[in-house]
């Protein structure tokens, strides 16, 4: 995962920040990310991110990824952010400045994509079949265009914020 990011901000030919530290990177990479070690999170915010994660799908009627390897790579991604920031970050953007992004708080685990219409872009909450619940998004989102409407089986619990959400189109509509 890492390995393939490294590499995008390595070849890079615009001025960037780092994925990883923020630095500024230039077309051949960032000299302190070179020197750290950012394999691995520390023991303490796996397991926090991962009793959260565990939390949060029962809360709110999802589950989480079938694919144990998605589900540790997006835990693993938080724990990062957790060590680096204070806060889990959504591993599965990219950020300009991720402290700036942090302070925002839409990107925060659990966003506001999945606190307004219950849907996961890193499919981390997702139904029991590995689907993410797109029912909610409205029309034109990548999520409801990539995997059209996929309903919610659990519409009692979740989204805690959709006061917010825009109207989604009727699933009668053609």
């Amino acid at each position: 995962m890492y390995a393939a990011k490294w590499r995008i901000v390595k070849d890079a030919l615009a001025l960037v920040n780092c994925v990883f530290c923020g630095a500024e990177v230039r077309g051949t990479g960032c000299v302190v990310t070179q020197r750290m070690d950012m394999s691995e999170p520390s023991k303490e915010n796996l397991e926090k991110m991962r009793k959260y994660v565990k939390g949060f799908a029962e809360k709110s009627g999802t589950t989480m990824h079938p694919n144990r390897a998605v589900t540790e790579s997006v835990v693993k991604g938080l724990a990062m952010h957790v060590d680096e920031l204070g806060k889990p970050l959504c591993p599965c953007n990219f950020y300009k400045d991720k402290a700036a992004e942090a302070k925002l708080r839409r990107w925060i685990c659990a966003c506001d994509e999945m606190q307004i219409y219950k849907y996961c872009h890193c499919l981390l909450f997702v139904r029991e079949d590995g689907m993410p619940i797109t029912e909610y998004l409205p029309e034109g989102h990548e999520g409801r265009e990539i995997y059209g409407v996929i309903t919610d089986p659990t519409p009692e619990k979740g989204r805690a914020l959709k006061h917010k959400a825009a109207p989604a189109p009727s699933q009668t509509e053609e």
